[in-house]
């Protein structure tokens, strides 16, 4: 399960200090793994506007959660344009991008979950990261 930080004014956000906030006081009671979304959600700091009816969840929002200390987090290795509340938004995940979150997770020794809502997601970006050396056997991957 990957955790979905929030502000106070319950708006989406992948604020480190938010997220090093819920990573500790998880880790005060529990041994796990922390799975950080860089996903972020539809709201709060995590959108802009691109035009009317048209938002898009921030590629550098989505990196910071990477900061908080985790053990794994979420990579969507692909782009997704969905409709939520009346409103299109679009997750950009580009080749380019998914390069530099790759490498992201790759320095800060955070294991990669692969978000995969279809087969082609699988086709590919994880199989050509994965080639380059930036997930190891055995590929964390589900399908939810």
């Amino acid at each position: 399960m990957a955790l979905h930080a929030r502000r106070t004014n319950d708006g989406a956000t992948c604020n480190p200090k938010i997220y090093q906030v819920i990573n500790s006081r998880i880790l005060k009671k529990c041994c796990i793994i922390i799975n950080n979304s860089t996903g972020g959600g539809v709201d709060g700091d995590m959108v802009r506007s691109l035009e009317p009816g048209l938002d898009e969840v921030i590629f550098e929002e989505r990196l910071k959660g990477l900061e908080a200390g985790a053990d794994m987090a979420t990579f969507d290795a692909h782009t997704v344009l969905a409709s939520f509340g009346g409103r299109e938004i679009v997750v950009n995940t580009s080749p380019t991008r998914c390069d530099i979150m790759a490498k992201r997770f790759q320095k800060a020794g955070i294991k990669l979950e692969w978000q995969c809502f279809s087969l082609s997601h699988l086709v590919q970006d994880p199989i050509r990261l994965i080639n380059k050396g930036f997930d190891k056997p055995p590929a964390a991957t589900r399908n939810d």
